[in-house]
């Protein structure tokens, strides 16, 4: 494959597919948040690096315990959750692992490190007929269409997996960029067979840092920290994350500008004529007929998308397209609007 295997990084991307580089780039291939956060750091900085992270970040999970109204015991703070995923492959190394297609890439890579089986299913009726498996992963909001499961359908799938011994992975890590809260906390003290993921970084747009937790039964979270490396979170990102988790404003500022700015941003381009699947969050799939074209044409504007390539059922057919400041916006539309039908 000629494309990288995840967005971010577009100078990577420019040098791989040998694309002189303008000097002005949009990466609409990330999706993290727009929305500016002037934070004022209340933490010395030397001394923060010159010394070793709260192996247990205690005052994070303090701070994540309340706002998810669960208890500590019930919190595995990662750097990062893909750090999490390899953890969990780790302990099912040699089993057998569904995942609910397309999906996030990195399960994939992480399972197959560890030797882990993998078994690929494309409806959510499919999980309803699984036997003699370990692991199911479930990207809710949907990484890369954007669909979402509402709970009850949540509570379902918990309770059939529950009766087979299959653990469940929903990755919520565009939670925070839902219209509405999704309230799934609970179901952990109701299933003791889930996991739930959720991403700081990019709510936070913290990506350079790396910071994200895990809910689950006390039981499941104990199992994985005995594991979990030492120090694995640093220290700036322990103490930015504290103070990020007190604006409840900021969040509540996000849902309604992602709300409002995702509706006009679509509208335009499927005024256009293109074919936008619907989503829920802060990134939508464009229908493509020539992917490689497209991408090329939009790069060499400084307008970096992210390929579908490596999600399967999508395979190259959609570009995936992060909503970000009005302006940008507006310069992609204006971009993808010379860009005639006829040659994508």
């Amino acid at each position: 494959m000629k494309y990288r295997m995840h967005g971010a990084n577009p100078d990577k991307l420019y040098s791989k597919l040998g694309i002189e580089m303008p000097e002005r780039v949009i990466d609409f291939s990330t999706n993290t948040n727009v929305l500016e956060f002037n934070l004022e750091m209340d933490f010395d900085f030397n001394k923060i690096v010159s010394t070793y992270p709260d192996d247990e970040c205690l005052e994070l999970k303090s701070t994540l315990a309340s706002i998810e109204s669960c208890r500590e015991g019930e919190i595995i703070v990662c750097s990062g959750t893909n750090e999490f995923i390899y953890m969990l492959a780790s302990i099912h190394a040699g089993g057998r692992a569904v995942l609910l297609q397309p999906l996030y890439s990195e399960y994939e890579k992480a399972l197959k490190g560890y030797g882990v089986e993998i078994l690929d299913i494309f409806s959510a009726e499919d999980i309803f007929a699984l036997e003699d498996v370990d692991l199911l992963f479930i990207c809710n909001p949907n990484n890369p269409t954007g669909s979402f499961m509402d709970v009850g359908e949540i509570r379902d799938i918990a309770a059939y997996c529950k009766g087979k011994n299959i653990k469940v992975v929903f990755d919520e890590a565009y939670s925070f960029f839902l219209e509405d809260e999704c309230h799934t906390t609970d179901l952990i003290k109701e299933f003791d067979n889930i996991y739930i993921m959720k991403s700081l970084t990019k709510i936070f747009n913290l990506s350079g840092i790396r910071i994200g937790y895990v809910l689950t039964d006390e039981k499941n979270a104990a199992e994985l920290e005995v594991i979990h490396p030492t120090w694995s979170v640093n220290s700036i990102a322990q103490k930015l994350a504290v103070q990020y988790l007190d604006c409840e404003k900021y969040i509540m500022n996000t849902r309604d500008y992602y709300k409002n700015e995702r509706k006009r941003f679509i509208g335009k381009i499927r005024k256009h004529g293109f074919e936008v699947l619907d989503t829920k969050v802060n990134f939508f799939l464009i229908k493509v007929d020539n992917d490689d074209e497209i991408i090329e044409k939009l790069m060499k504007k400084g307008i970096v998308t992210r390929h579908t390539k490596n999600f399967k059922t999508l395979e190259g057919g959609y570009i995936r397209v992060a909503v970000k400041s009005k302006e940008d916006n507006d310069y992609f539309m204006e971009i993808l609007s010379q860009i005639s039908l006829t040659n994508i």
